[in-house]
């Protein structure tokens, strides 16, 4: 019972997030996601490409698990009761670091969180793209 509960909190959260002006439609706020990146089209383009790479993981994970070289650590969810929770200042922390006409590329260990966070942040007008199965596929 407790554990359906925080799913129907977490999906309204996410639902909210995505839909934070009710008279947008969905299609309209993904126009800037571009695509899941493989490994090697991330890595042969990351220099030329990208105004900056987000490393979307927990601060811990970015320092200790490996990260890509000049990645900034900016986290998109929030660990809380043995799941990931959308964390609300990750959009303004990013726009912080980088104006909307910026193209960044997201990275997360397995590429689930950064293909969530590329969806935030290209609903804010960020031209965003992810790596299809992270840096785990990244390191391989």
């Amino acid at each position: 019972m407790a554990a359906t509960t925080l799913l129907h909190r977490f999906l309204l959260i996410c639902a909210a997030t995505a839909f934070n002006r009710p008279h947008d439609h969905w299609s309209h706020r993904l126009l800037h996601l571009r695509a899941a990146l493989s490994p090697t089209e991330a890595h042969e383009n990351i220099q030329t490409v990208y105004d900056g790479v987000i490393d979307v993981r927990m601060s811990a994970e970015h320092r200790l698990e490996g990260r890509i070289v000049d990645s900034i650590c900016i986290p998109a969810q929030l660990w809380e009761h043995g799941m990931y929770l959308p964390r609300h200042a990750f959009v303004p922390d990013v726009l912080e670091q980088f104006e909307t006409d910026c193209r960044l590329l997201c990275v997360c260990g397995d590429g689930r969180r950064s293909e969530l966070a590329a969806q935030q942040l290209a609903a804010a007008g960020f031209s965003v793209d992810y790596i299809d199965g992270g840096l785990n596929a990244w390191a391989e």
